[in-house]
């Protein structure tokens, strides 16, 4: 864990509630001989069931966002389920558009 906290691609932001860890989201920053610009991905978003609609992952989300901008990153990426139609809502609520990809994974 804290060679993963001490790489400087990967951002992990905490929501700390009445001290307790209420949720967090991580970013993750990268350059690849494919794409001119700066690459930004967030890859994971968490918020407690008992901290949900407080408005805490939009903050997150936005404090992600600013921490991506500064970095240089032009467009943020993310992935989710096709039947997690909450988080969908959610993410079209931040303002992200649906850019129908399909994603494909081999166990190697």
């Amino acid at each position: 864990m804290a060679a993963l906290l001490e790489e400087p691609a990967e951002q992990v932001l905490v929501a700390v509630v009445d001290g307790a860890v209420a949720g967090f989201i991580c970013g993750h920053v990268w350059r690849s001989i494919c794409y001119s610009d700066i690459q930004g991905e967030i890859k994971e978003l968490y918020i407690g069931s008992d901290y949900r609609r407080l408005g805490l992952g939009q903050r997150l989300m936005a404090a992600m966002e600013q921490y991506l901008r500064g970095r240089g990153v032009r467009a943020v990426t993310l992935f989710t389920g096709l039947q997690n139609t909450a988080a969908q809502a959610f993410y079209e609520r931040c303002g992200y558009t649906d850019q129908q990809q399909m994603e494909y994974e081999k166990k190697l």
